[in-house]
């Protein structure tokens, strides 16, 4: 039901036992969307308040109350480890099911789009706030010697498996990703894992107020991630938005001008990658692996989108190609750091 005084009766009953009442609270609905993936949005206000204080996200479908309800989990988790704080992540307020449909009520984190401020240039101070946040969380999470390199490789080695049996890769192409996860096999030292958002790109980020990055939508997060990959594919979002924003409409060709021709983002991303690589002490050498594995990896999260007509013209298999293809021109091996593969992360 909806009571006078406040939001609905199960909101209300949710948030009473976390402790928070809810009486006298203003709300707000929005339900944008059929596709059952979209969530239904609740936004509440406090008596005297002008702005909402607590974003409700409640599931359409019940086969997608594990995404949330991981999302809860990651929130939790960082709020318990010390990473961020109200400005730049949300807290969860309070949480549980209604008629089945995972609830999560979260702190509303204020900004402003990530897209609407940034230059799309080296020099964007948001683009780096948001670089230094992902970097930090490498560093304030990374577990250095968590897994064994041959346990990392396996988990690499599944993935590739899944990947063969859905796309086609040229036999050099295959041939050299096998050998890179193989480079992780072998490496004598540790592997180290870190805390993973799972979906950094330029449209889950808020530039708050004071400067900072905060970034959204925690659902895809996890706890014992794989080092880089975060920076990764930020720092790949934020190529292709520099490419349209100069005009070039092709993504696969955008990614190619910054991240292997050349250009006046190629040394940022360079230092981006340096410095996320030493926040999480992973070894130089393995920066390669990590950096083809992450396209693998998205092609497969893409390949359950698409449909089946269009799956090997999917972006991320395609940008795999790209990588595989051109793996040892010079400029990718400077964005990489493959010049420092002689010694280890510091």
């Amino acid at each position: 039901g909806h009571p006078a005084d406040g939001p609905p009766a199960f909101l209300q009953a949710l948030a009473g036992a976390g402790g928070l009442d809810l009486r006298g609270w203003r709300w707000a609905l929005s339900a944008k969307g059929e596709y059952s993936s979209r969530k239904v949005l609740f936004f509440l206000y406090p008596p005297e308040g002008a702005a909402p204080e607590i974003l409700v996200k409640l599931t359409r479908d019940p086969a997608l109350n594990p995404r949330l309800e991981n999302e809860r989990r990651a929130l939790d988790a960082l709020w318990a480890a010390g990473v961020g704080d109200a400005a730049t992540l949300p807290r969860v307020r309070f949480h549980g099911h209604h008629g089945g449909l995972a609830v999560v009520g979260e702190s509303v984190v204020t900004g402003v789009p990530f897209r609407a401020r940034t230059r799309w240039a080296a020099d964007c101070p948001h683009a780096a706030a948001a670089v230094g946040w992902l970097v930090d969380l490498s560093a304030r999470t990374a577990d250095r010697a968590a897994v064994p390199p041959a346990e990392a490789a396996a988990v690499l080695r599944d993935l590739f498996a899944r990947f063969v049996a859905i796309y086609r890769l040229p036999d050099a192409g295959r041939a050299r990703l096998e050998a890179e996860i193989a480079r992780i096999a072998a490496h004598p030292g540790p592997f180290p894992v870190v805390f993973q958002h799972g979906d950094p790109g330029t449209w889950n980020l808020l530039a708050t107020a004071d400067g900072r990055a905060a970034f959204l939508d925690w659902e895809a997060a996890e706890a014992r991630g794989m080092p880089l990959w975060d920076v990764f594919y930020f720092l790949r979002s934020f190529a292709v938005g520099a490419a349209r924003a100069g005009g070039e409409v092709d993504v696969l060709r955008g990614v190619e001008t910054h991240f292997i021709r050349g250009s006046h983002l190629t040394a940022w991303l360079a230092d981006g990658i340096r410095r996320a690589r030493d926040a999480a002490g992973v070894p130089a050498a393995l920066v390669p692996a990590l950096f083809l594995t992450c396209w693998m990896h998205r092609a497969l999260k893409e390949a359950t989108r698409l449909p089946a007509a269009k799956v090997e013209t999917g972006h991320y298999v395609g940008l795999l190609r790209l990588c595989l293809d051109r793996a040892d021109d010079a400029g990718l091996q400077r964005v990489l750091g493959v010049g420092d593969a002689g010694r280890a992360a510091s």
